[in-house]
């Protein structure tokens, strides 16, 4: 499967209140409309979308995907390299 990464694919952190000099005051005026000084910040989609053969995922995202699946490839090998070594000794071949 292809992974396309796209860095477009985020979600919406928590609200990061911290340039505000009072929360409780700047949550009461917003109530009324006012302009607040709140930062929105944008994180990581940590879900990936398949379509057909193409895995859609954020580029940090496709970074832990691709390590995952290394580290069962590398798993797989091991395991491979293990039963044709016993596989070779009950043959009497080793």
């Amino acid at each position: 499967m292809r992974i396309s990464e796209n860095s477009l694919l985020t979600v919406a952190g928590p609200e990061d209140w911290s340039r505000v000099r009072s929360p409780s005051r700047a949550q009461r005026r917003r109530k009324y409309g006012h302009r607040q000084n709140i930062a929105f910040p944008q994180l990581p989609d940590p879900n990936f979308y398949v379509t057909g053969e193409v895995i859609y995922c954020h580029p940090v995202t496709a970074r832990k995907l691709r390590a995952a699946i290394d580290a069962k490839a590398a798993q797989l090998n091991r395991d491979r390299e293990l039963d044709f070594t016993r596989a070779c000794q009950s043959w009497g071949l080793l």
